[in-house]
């Protein structure tokens, strides 16, 4: 990832944190504690699901799926990533993947949110597979097969 990229990055994630830090204040402004203790418990666990992108991957290839997750809540959409099994990020980053294929499912199904948990891993010919697991497809993953 370029410096531009990584820039863009750090500013969209301090953007992010500045919004988290308003929105407790303006809880504890109107006196809501619980509401508070609420939104802290999801920032929680929106650390822990991130924690799997930076534990299980290379600089470059955390980089780049943390990027493609944070781009994803911009379209309302969150994005889970439940193992991470790669060799290299480039055939990911040519196809805009996992982003562009969640983008075509969140069109299909204009939710309020979209909730996609994703496994990312390499096959025996070394191409690159992406499951994706959502309640609307009652357990069976939709797979998409890239190639190397």
């Amino acid at each position: 990832m370029d410096a531009d990229r990584t820039v863009a990055l750090l500013r969209k994630m301090r953007h992010d944190f500045g919004n988290h830090l308003q929105v407790i204040s303006g809880y504890l402004e109107l006196n809501h504690p619980e509401k508070v203790r609420q939104y802290v418990d999801k920032l929680i666990l929106n650390a822990r699901t991130e924690r799997v992108v930076f534990e299980a991957s290379e600089g470059e290839t955390a980089l780049y799926l943390y990027e493609q997750m944070l781009t994803a809540y911009d379209y309302d959409i969150k994005l889970i990533y439940q193992k991470i099994d790669i060799a290299s990020v480039e055939p990911l980053m040519r196809a805009n993947e996992p982003l562009h294929t969640l983008i075509q499912l969140k069109e299909k199904k204009p939710a309020a949110e979209l909730t996609v948990e994703v496994v990312i891993g390499t096959t025996l010919e070394q191409d690159i597979y992406i499951d994706y697991f959502t309640e609307d497809f009652a357990g069976e993953p939709q797979r998409l097969l890239i190639r190397k």
